[in-house]
């Protein structure tokens, strides 16, 4: 059970690598392919003790978005998208505040159609 060990006390996780899905397709290669002028949504879920606070992107030219859905709503370029997930482990007995971090990069694709 996470979050609990053999002796019945509490633990905390930092985030497991965000695993991420276009649609019904979850994300296995972190390139994604997507046709010019077309939108499309990333959802990404990140298990951890306590949940996740925070799932902030990084977009080609640093700006940042935050959330687990992140739409691109017209593809008009390649590049590369980072996501950071974050968490704050903290007991209320101790006096240091541990970040949990995980993070995945994604190579995006932009395909010209051709008709």
């Amino acid at each position: 059970m996470p979050g609990i060990n053999r002796d019945n006390r509490c633990f905390a996780d930092p985030p497991t690598t965000p695993t991420c899905g276009i649609g019904n397709n979850v994300i296995t290669s972190n390139y994604i392919r997507a046709i010019k002028n077309t939108s499309i949504t990333i959802n990404c879920t990140s298990n951890s003790n306590p949940p996740p606070m925070n799932y902030t992107w990084t977009l080609p030219g640093g700006l940042k978005r935050d959330g687990q859905l992140f739409t691109i709503p017209n593809v008009l370029s390649s590049g590369s998208y980072n996501l950071d997930v974050n968490n704050v482990m903290n007991a209320d007995s101790a006096q240091q505040v541990i970040i949990g971090n995980a993070n995945v990069i994604f190579t995006l694709d932009m395909l010209c159609k051709f008709r």
